[in-house]
């Protein structure tokens, strides 16, 4: 429920600001490796792995950066792939 209240907010203040040229989006992480490791939940995700801070990081800096600057309203999952709810 949260997830979805900020992609609404996400959408909302990317289309009031766009003409501005402010960007607005959102980053979804999944479980990452400052977590203790949990094999149940490590089950649950396709890549069999945790995401790493640096890979979230990454994210963050490219969406940041002006590689990304036609990128706007948008909520970037970065799960490895978990479709099963923890």
């Amino acid at each position: 429920m949260i997830r979805a209240g900020l992609g609404s907010f996400t959408k909302l203040f990317a289309e009031r600001y766009a003409s501005q040229n402010i960007r607005m989006n959102s980053v979804l992480p999944g479980l990452i490796d400052s977590f203790p490791v949990n094999q149940e939940l490590l089950d649950k995700i396709p890549m069999q792995r945790y995401g790493t801070v640096d890979e979230v990081a990454r994210l963050v800096g490219f969406l940041a950066s002006d590689e990304s600057s036609y990128i706007t309203g948008q909520s970037v999952v970065i799960d490895g792939g978990m479709t099963k709810s923890v």
